[in-house]
């Protein structure tokens, strides 16, 4: 299907959306699948290791509860902490590929998943930065009275749309997309 670039009412928006995730369903699915199952398995892995074994928590019982239950409470916050870590990265790529993606089949281009992959991973350093600068104005948005971090929400809702198909340096991203909203 050829899509028009024009200017489009909300409608218009929802009706181009759900006919670019319905006509290029597969694309989309293979980005993410390729991505975010190892992210997830990975995860898991994490998470496990994290965990004390039961015979090795009966072992430790000898030494008192509070070791127990300090252990635990340690691998928990490790696990948190790297899984969260590791998710967040993986995110951005994935978010990335996926705009790469939709804006190529939006032009018409015929793209594959590894393409859109490895145009997000070139750009990886660029989105990973710009996360990260986006979720700390936004929490402390939030943090002067959840009104700002509201607006930052909205005014930075398409950091990575901008950044992966115009290119800007990241400064200049928040920007362009605060204009864009």
């Amino acid at each position: 299907m050829r899509y028009e670039i024009k200017e489009l009412n909300l409608g218009g928006i929802l009706d181009h959306s759900i006919s670019l995730l319905k006509n290029h369903f597969k694309l989309l699915s293979v980005i993410l699948v390729s991505i975010l199952v190892p992210v997830q398995v990975l995860s898991s892995v994490l998470v496990a290791a994290a965990v004390p074994k039961p015979g090795k928590m009966a072992a430790e019982r000898m030494g008192g509860m509070e070791d127990v239950g300090l252990s635990l409470m340690t691998g928990l916050w490790v696990m948190i902490g790297v899984s969260t870590l590791v998710f967040f990265l993986f995110h951005s790529l994935a978010q990335g590929a996926v705009t790469w993606g939709i804006a190529e089949a939006y032009l018409g281009k015929s793209v594959t998943a590894a393409e859109c992959i490895k145009t997000a991973f070139h750009k990886w350093p660029v989105l990973i930065t710009t996360a990260i600068v986006n979720w700390f104005g936004i929490v402390g948005g939030m943090m002067l009275c959840i009104i700002p971090g509201i607006y930052l929400v909205f005014a930075w809702f398409v950091i990575c749309p901008v950044l992966m198909i115009e290119g800007l340096p990241v400064m200049k991203v928040f920007g362009r997309s605060r204009t864009i909203m």
